[in-house]
């Protein structure tokens, strides 16, 4: 799998980053689900019963290359929404996230954290996110949940995140 990136801006804040995916499946035995697994490396946390529900009615060429634009929306210096949709073969697949946030100050703001097999973390913004609602899509199907996200502050930074019973510790030097 390759990966290359191209940024487009709006003035100083970016607007859409291109994540482009090429992969050759041509040693695979089932090369048309596995051709699938590019979308599973695009949205990780997708259902993969879904996924391959989807895959199956699929016809992609056995060289698969895809630019998936992952979209911004600003309100004031904070991402208010994201959105990675593409389609392929007829066949729509994304997420679509928003945020609120609270009034305090991220320390990795103007930070963009790229993973592709895992996720995209916009830590870029001036606060930290307490709410993200996603929307899940999956061909004509999409599934809607809210994450919320508390922290702890020691003075005018957090020092943990809590979500989903899981907790991220900060330690600043």
């Amino acid at each position: 799998m390759q990966y290359e990136y191209d940024f487009v801006y709006d003035g100083k804040k970016i607007s859409e980053i291109g994540l482009n995916m090429s992969s050759d499946y041509l040693d695979k035995k089932d090369s048309k689900m596995m051709r699938f697994d590019l979308l599973a490396l695009i949205l990780p946390q997708f259902d993969m019963a879904k996924v391959k529900k989807i895959a199956k009615k699929t016809n992609l060429s056995k060289d698969v290359t895809v630019r998936i634009p992952i979209k911004l929306e600003w309100d004031g210096d904070n991402v208010s929404k994201m959105s990675m949709v593409v389609t392929i073969e007829g066949f729509t697949v994304g997420v679509e996230m928003e945020y609120k946030y609270d009034d305090k100050i991220n320390p990795f703001k103007n930070i963009l954290l790229i993973y592709p097999e895992e996720a995209i973390n916009f830590e870029c913004s001036k606060n930290n996110a307490t709410e993200i609602t996603v929307r899940e899509i999956y061909g004509p199907e999409t599934d809607t949940y809210t994450v919320f996200i508390v922290y702890t502050y020691d003075g005018k930074y957090p020092v943990s995140m809590a979500s989903d019973g899981e907790i991220l510790y900060y330690e600043y030097q």
